[in-house]
């Protein structure tokens, strides 16, 4: 991006507003018109941010809002600094210069927003900052709020027919063309056709294409869209939809909002969706910090809900440590060599422990090559109160590994021990897999799994899936219709009313 928009400030006059920013001309320059020289580099007022070849300094600045921060290149080569999600600067549209800051040049923003602005450096994305705007937010400029209409469900046929000869990664570069394809087939069909036509993000990387299509399904749809995304193209899909959620809400009362946001969704189900969601967009939007995101998950009201958006952390976390720095910038320190870390290494609390160890199977595989009679060891090796929690991670990674495949997934969890609950906790994580793929489109899809699963292995698997019946479903009859697909030694598990 930095290049192709290289020349966009060649043709503006130096000082013209940029909305909400000023950008100076270098000094020399400068006194060619007889204009006084900008600061020397060394020096900086106290809204004054200076950037070098080690970052930004101070990297935590605090103003009131309505004031200006300057941001000056004490650099021998260009910086842009930008609001956070890397790369679209959406959370904060405005405090964005829209092009390279020049060695010895300034950009000057005013902050009209009260919040913590996180913000980093376009060209070299790891390095960060926040600036903390206090006060009322200036009643002139309140955030954007649109009117949400629900996003559409089309049959399959007419979402083919719709989509049939449509390129989706082509379609992104036409963002007019995208919002009418999400009005007309909603945001989860733009995804799946974004994945096919990416190969699942092995041909092109998808990862800007499915930031888009989340920063706009939430713009149309708000907040039930969190539930149509997943963590495919590096968790694009959540990264673009939080991103679009704090430009709209702000970050003051971020776990307020948060809240009330994933209120609005019905059932349990979609309540954990959103907030595991929030949690992969709040690990970009931290910048990859992981022991503050967890914190501002930490904010939240309840356990649940804390836990859920740990996992979607932790899961993130993993995400951009599999990502290999596909996606310059988004990257993590919290993953190494040892198949334990970072769950050895954060809060050893029961609740953060418990949702770490229920995705620490992804890293495990990835290091030992999808091989899980390597992994097995490992569960075995961790603390002794969440041995069964990673074999629930394991067969977690059992179902997803394998797309549900019923056979496929009983094969690997035979690989776990048959004593204690992990053979017990393998069976769960796989059917709440398959429960959490299909959602409302559950059928018969869990029941084909318990059906074929050995005598040890029917009842935590019928016992887990009508557990789960009230939280895919609203109404009884639904529920009912799943029953019936359970064999008919475990009817009596299936308590729908």
């Amino acid at each position: 991006m930095a290049a192709g928009m290289g020349g966009f400030f060649a043709y503006q006059k130096y000082n013209e507003p940029r909305r909400g920013g000023i950008l100076e001309m270098p000094a020399p320059a400068r006194r060619e018109q007889g204009r006084p020289a900008l600061p020397d580099a060394s020096q900086g007022g106290p809204h004054t941010i200076r950037i070098d070849e080690k970052g930004f300094h101070p990297r935590k600045l605090t103003i009131r809002a309505g004031e200006m921060a300057t941001f000056l290149n004490a650099d021998k080569e260009g910086h842009w600094p930008a609001s956070d999600i890397h790369p679209t600067h959406a959370v904060y549209p405005a405090f964005d210069p829209k092009d390279t800051v020049r060695a010895g040049a300034s950009w000057s923003f005013t902050f009209e927003r009260a919040g913590e602005w996180r913000y980093h450096d376009h060209i070299f994305p790891d390095r960060t900052g926040v600036v903390v705007v206090e006060g009322d937010m200036l009643q002139n400029n309140p955030p954007k709020k649109t009117s949400k209409k629900q996003s559409p469900s089309l049959a399959k046929e007419k979402t083919k027919e719709l989509l049939a000869n449509i390129n989706m990664v082509e379609a992104t570069k036409n963002e007019i063309r995208l919002k009418e394809l999400l009005s007309q087939a909603g945001a989860r069909a733009v995804m799946d056709d974004l994945l096919f036509d990416s190969g699942g993000g092995s041909n092109i990387d998808c990862h800007r294409e499915a930031h888009l299509i989340g920063r706009l399904a939430y713009e149309q749809f708000g907040a039930n869209i969190f539930a149509e995304g997943d963590a495919s193209c590096h968790s694009g899909f959540y990264h673009g939809a939080l991103e679009a959620f704090l430009a709209e809400q702000g970050t003051n009362n971020l776990a307020k909002n948060v809240e009330d946001v994933c209120d609005a969704f019905p059932t349990l189900f979609g309540r954990f969706e959103c907030l595991h969601g929030i949690g992969h967009g709040l690990m970009a939007y931290e910048d990859y910090d992981l022991p503050q995101t967890l914190r501002t998950c930490d904010l939240l009201a309840t356990d649940y809900d804390r836990g859920s958006c740990y996992g979607g952390v932790f899961m993130e976390n993993i995400v951009a440590a599999q990502g290999f720095g596909a996606i310059p910038g988004h990257d993590t320190k919290w993953a190494n060599n040892n198949p334990h870390f970072p769950c050895n290494a954060i809060d050893q609390s029961h609740g953060v422990q418990f949702q770490c160890y229920q995705m620490q199977t992804s890293w495990m595989l990835t290091l030992f090559a999808y091989d899980f009679d390597r992994v097995a060891p490992e569960c075995l090796s961790a603390p002794a109160n969440m041995i069964p929690v990673c074999f629930k991670s394991f067969g977690r990674d059992a179902a997803g590994h394998t797309l549900r495949n019923p056979q496929k997934i009983r094969d690997i969890c035979e690989k776990v021990p048959q004593d204690a609950d992990y053979y017990r906790q393998c069976v769960i994580g796989a059917i709440n897999v398959i429960v959490d793929f299909w959602g409302g489109g559950l059928v018969n899809q869990g029941t084909e799994l318990c059906a074929i699963l050995p005598t040890k292995g029917k009842e935590p698997c019928y016992a887990t899936l009508a557990s789960r019946l009230r939280d895919i479903f609203e109404e009884e009859e639904k529920r009912s219709a799943m029953c019936a697909h359970f064999e008919p030694a475990y009817q009596n598990r299936c308590r729908p009313s």
